[in-house]
């Protein structure tokens, strides 16, 4: 059976739907018994050299030559492959196909796990001095038991004073003054007989004070409905330079800052890179500790928010980061910590109690009668065994010292990042993950599961089908 063929000598890739350019034909014959898939054909040709063809065509089908053989000097036999790519092009191109990777475009928001990962990181670190106030300029919340001055507002029977360290560092040095200012030597002793050192131990005007709160923000920014320049200390009116802090009217303290979110560097790649695992992000921000950031919530995002809010009667704050460079953006995290430091407060306590304080003073007064013999030294016994009753002072401590280590940390974004080896868009494509029609892409292309309707053989569909899953160009 004699047919005409025609042949091209072109270069093309394997899994390539490029069409030859054919320039030659020539008649030919189909050796017997060969397969039209795979067809033999007889070329009777006067030539010195083989033939360099490596595509023929017959009629619709395009075929890969695969070998040629001499028989004599003007026959050679031709063994050739059908090349189903090129021959089924137009309705391979026509086609809608579930597209896993396409050399063409991409959706940059699907991970693309085809290529390892390198064992070196990329390290970026952001820092920014803490808007903490150190205590020379911070605040000092005194929680005293008293009415509150003017119109302030009292918590229960504790009024909450707001004051700067000068004006606290004065209010103290009131306190441990007030047994002089408030003893009179010669009106108590001479009415009541008490000398001053029994009086001094009785009076003990730090118990009025429930709390001291250190605040690192300057004064002014704590709040504070009024200002006052005295202030009710238990049954003692004290001089003292003040603000009386009114929940139903002030502002909770904070500090809030952004920070610029560095990116992957291999993010052109697609912001899949800006993820987990390739993209981690910690924040470090003392007291809090360190807090990793869902990379997740920040594809898109370039800018991170933090706000810390405290509340002045407790100290205790809570921080807030957001997606974005202000606090409305989508909550990244929420912590709590002490902010405020809590001061001790102490002051002399004598051991005493009525009992004791009767016991004592009447024993150390029969004693003292007995050894003088005068019943007029009576008084001064009585005295001698109040003093007697009344110990050497112990300490007391309201309240302990809480840490200002946080003030000396920085706020500090760590921003890791793990490289992914050099990517072959040309050769191997990147994810798209969609339903895209063929002859819209072009190059190579990757298809899921993809249905064809064509004209061929089973053989040949099969062909075109394993191809298309294994990937092929579309040229």
């Amino acid at each position: 059976m004699s047919v005409i063929v025609q042949f091209s000598i072109t270069s093309k890739r394997e899994n390539s739907t490029l069409i030859p350019t054919f320039r030659d034909s020539a008649e030919c014959t189909f050796k017997n018994g060969c397969s039209m898939l795979n067809p033999t054909l007889l070329l009777n040709i006067r030539t010195d050299t083989f033939p360099d063809y490596t595509f023929f065509k017959i009629e619709n089908k395009i075929y890969r030559v695969r070998d040629i053989r001499s028989v004599r000097n003007d026959l050679f036999e031709i063994d050739g492959e059908v090349d189903v790519l090129a021959t089924y092009k137009s309705e391979i191109g026509a086609s809608s196909q579930y597209i896993l990777r396409t050399a063409a475009t991409f959706d940059g928001t699907v991970s693309d796990s085809f290529y390892p990962t390198k064992a070196l990181k990329d390290y970026v670190r952001t820092s920014k001095s803490t808007q903490f106030i150190f205590p020379q300029s911070g605040a000092f919340v005194f929680g005293i038991q008293g009415l509150a001055t003017g119109s302030g507002q009292t918590f229960g029977s504790t009024t909450y004073y707001i004051m700067d360290i000068y004006q606290a560092s004065a209010f103290m040095n009131e306190i441990f003054n007030i047994q002089n200012s408030q003893y009179d030597a010669a009106s108590v002793e001479s009415v009541a007989g008490i000398p001053e050192e029994v009086y001094k131990s009785i009076i003990n005007p730090q118990q009025y004070i429930t709390s001291c709160m250190f605040l690192p923000f300057e004064a002014e920014s704590v709040g504070g409905s009024h200002s006052v320049t005295s202030i009710k200390l238990g049954w003692y009116d004290m001089t003292a330079s003040a603000r009386v802090f009114d929940t139903s009217f002030d502002e909770l303290p904070s500090v809030e800052d952004t920070f610029t979110l560095t990116k992957h560097p291999q993010n052109a790649r697609g912001i899949y890179m800006n993820n987990a695992p390739y993209t981690e992000y910690i924040l470090s921000i003392m007291p809090f500790g360190e807090i990793p950031l869902p990379p997740d919530l920040l594809l898109t995002e370039t800018q991170i928010h933090y706000k810390i809010i405290v509340d002045v009667i407790t100290g205790q704050g809570t921080l807030k980061i957001y997606a974005g460079d202000n606090d409305r953006g989508q909550i990244l995290d929420s912590q709590s910590a002490q902010i405020g430091v809590p001061i001790a407060i102490s002051g002399g306590i004598y051991e005493f109690s009525p009992k004791t304080l009767k016991e004592k003073a009447i024993a150390g007064a029969l004693i003292q009668s007995a050894q003088m013999g005068r019943a007029g030294q009576l008084f001064f016994s009585y005295k001698d065994g109040i003093m007697d009753a009344i110990k050497s002072p112990s300490v007391s401590t309201s309240g302990s010292n809480g840490s200002l280590d946080f003030l000396e940390y920085p706020v500090i974004l760590y921003s890791r990042f793990t490289r992914v080896v050099d990517d072959d868009n040309t050769q191997h494509g990147r994810p798209l993950c969609a339903v895209r029609q063929i002859n819209t892409l072009g190059g190579y292309t990757v298809c899921l599961k993809p249905e064809l309707s064509l004209a061929a053989t089973i053989t040949e569909k099969e062909k075109v089908i394993k191809y298309m899953e294994n990937g092929f160009f579309y040229e």
